[in-house]
């Protein structure tokens, strides 16, 4: 059995949030490790929960999921991918 693929969720809409956790649970090779609603939380947890993968809103109160891109790239942590992904809802 290969190791699970552990995963942390960033995005400011709490319940998107918590409705992705909950989905991606069912999957038996995915650990979603940590939900995080900014940048500074999600930096914060890096290194901590050590996640393989970041999905990330692009758009979030304090930055955006290219932030977190850039903290992973220069930082010690294990994680290989982040993925900022633009909200589908629309931004005023």
């Amino acid at each position: 059995m290969s190791p699970s693929i552990r995963v942390m969720i960033v995005d400011d809409e709490r319940l998107f949030a918590e409705l992705l956790r909950v989905a991606m649970r069912g999957a038996e090779d995915i650990d979603v490790v940590a939900v995080a609603h900014d940048v500074k939380s999600a930096i914060a947890m890096l290194d901590e929960v050590r996640p393989d993968v970041v999905l990330a809103d692009y758009h979030l109160p304090d930055g955006t999921g290219a932030d977190i891109a850039r903290a992973v790239r220069s930082s010690s942590t294990t994680t290989r991918s982040v993925a900022p992904v633009a909200s589908a809802r629309r931004r005023a």
